[in-house]
């Protein structure tokens, strides 16, 4: 597995591990992010937990058949959900703790970035 995929297999059970999270316990997740009281939005939580999942395969299928074109993708994606939880931070949408979400997914894209530069140097 090369350094790109094995990115984007980390990034998966990052997402796996949301997506359960989600899935799993709602209320405690609303608690944690404190976007409410737990209940008010655990039907809002648990379908985000499903989406979650789905892209937690996705990376695990582009990682195990070293799709670099998904890869590609995902470095010029994930950068934008910081940008998304910094506006929703700044808009008191979302607590602060939102951009360390964000900015998670920003250094493993670039961990993506950097493997997948690398490769093309190579070959």
């Amino acid at each position: 597995m090369t350094s790109a995929a094995k990115s984007m297999f980390v990034f998966g059970i990052y997402l796996l591990c949301i997506s359960l999270s989600c899935l799993i316990a709602p209320n405690t997740v609303i608690e944690l992010i404190g976007i409410g009281e737990p209940g008010d939005a655990s039907v809002f939580i648990r379908f985000s937990g499903m989406m979650a999942f789905f892209l937690a395969v996705y990376y695990f299928l582009a990682a195990r058949k070293e799709q670099r074109d998904f890869m590609w993708w995902s470095v010029f994606t994930r950068p934008l959900i910081f940008a998304f939880c910094v506006l929703f931070v700044l808009t008191d949408s979302f607590p602060t703790i939102a951009i360390f979400v964000g900015l998670f997914d920003s250094l493993a894209a670039l961990w993506t970035y950097l493997a997948l530069r690398s490769m093309a140097t190579e070959g």
